[in-house]
């Protein structure tokens, strides 16, 4: 279970580095082909 966790932590990590403004857009399809 903690290893599952782990992973979903690095991917959530991952994605808010690779797309910073997916937070402020909710729906993530503004900044898609930016």
């Amino acid at each position: 279970p903690n290893n599952n966790q782990k992973q979903m932590l690095m991917v959530n990590l991952s994605v808010t580095f690779t797309h910073p403004q997916s937070r402020i857009t909710d729906d993530g399809g503004v900044y898609c082909g930016d």
